[in-house]
């Protein structure tokens, strides 16, 4: 039976290793730092699909779920994780959806990099979805996206975008458009990709204040 009134919240995230994670950070933060920025950013964004409360929460994790830090936040939180399965992000994402859309009418997909989600921006696209939006987005300054939601499989969607590039979210727009499907889109967000991204950061974390940081050096979380 399809649960419909749940909107399970799935969070994809890498594992924060230093040197492999958040690299566009390293020449603000080092290896270390960026890592410990992923590791901060991931357990607010955990945070925050708890708080928000629309339905069980989903980390699909790379390349491992054997991290401490995935293993630490699942004692913490209820949490289910799940290895991501496909060859690029886009099967990645479109394999969750498939996956947790066989037992839920929606689900809303989120990155780990962008604090500015907030737990009312999740009640607000979870209710669009129950209202009859087929999708959600959250359009990022970058020109992608912090967040997805669907109420149906559509693989096509994430077929042929350049991720990482500066179009996906027009690419998206353009797939969800040739496939008749209704959306509704956020604010602009900013992700923290690159050290200009920095400054987007709460002010609550002041170790990674810009102007306190010197290439390479960054506070430990």
């Amino acid at each position: 039976m399809v649960n419909t009134e749940d909107i399970p919240i799935l969070i994809f995230a890498r594992a924060p290793i230093p040197g492999k994670s958040k690299r566009r950070l390293i020449p603000a933060l080092g290896p270390d730092g960026a890592a410990c920025l992923h590791r901060r950013m991931l357990k607010s964004v955990v945070e925050v699909a708890h708080q928000a409360g629309v339905g069980p929460v989903f980390l699909y994790a790379t390349p491992t779920v054997e991290h401490e830090c995935f293993a630490s936040l699942a004692k913490c939180y209820p949490l289910e994780l799940y290895l991501q399965q496909g060859v690029d992000l886009g099967e990645r994402m479109s394999a969750a959806f498939n996956s947790t859309l066989s037992s839920y009418a929606g689900a809303i997909l989120i990155g780990s990099d962008c604090p500015g989600i907030s737990a009312t921006d999740l009640k607000n696209m979870a209710q669009a979805l129950r209202d009859g939006a087929d999708s959600v987005l959250g359009p990022t300054k970058d020109g992608g996206y912090c967040l997805i939601g669907l109420r149906q499989s559509a693989p096509q969607i994430f077929e042929d975008i350049a991720w990482g590039g500066g179009t996906v979210l027009d690419s998206t727009r353009e797939k969800l458009r040739a496939s008749s499907l209704r959306w509704v889109e956020l604010a602009l967000k900013q992700d923290i990709d690159r050290p200009e991204d920095l400054a987007a950061l709460p002010e609550s974390w002041p170790e990674y204040c810009v102007s306190h940081l010197q290439p390479h050096q960054a506070k430990a979380v």
